[in-house]
């Protein structure tokens, strides 16, 4: 069981910009969506999405402090389809907006 999850969080790491769902992870593993969403939960700690946003913002971090992309360009690199969400969730996740914490890192 946790082997196959394992290999799914994997996947998810390599694959974090592309646009993944629920359904389509699973049906890539031959999984229900019901028991990898139960079983994923149950080894990460994480739900579904919660582990992909956390992968996109630990990526979107790395390209803050690493390059001098727009981040509107590190939004869009990262999975985020709109780079104002982008901003709110991470002001959300860090309590400052992605442009201080560039700011304040360097």
């Amino acid at each position: 069981d946790n082997r196959i999850i394992q290999e799914v969080a994997t996947y998810i790491y390599e694959h974090y910009a592309d646009n993944l769902s629920l359904e389509y992870v699973a049906d890539k593993f031959n999984l229900s969506r019901s028991y990898l969403s139960k079983k994923f939960k149950t080894a990460t700690g994480f739900g579904f999405k919660e582990y992909i946003i956390n992968v996109r913002i630990q990526n979107a971090c790395n390209l803050l402090l690493e390059t001098n992309k727009s981040i509107t360009d590190i939004a869009f690199e990262c999975g985020f389809n709109d780079s104002n969400y982008f901003k709110d969730l991470f002001k959300k996740v860090y309590g400052k907006s992605p442009r201080e914490y560039r700011r304040n890192q360097s």
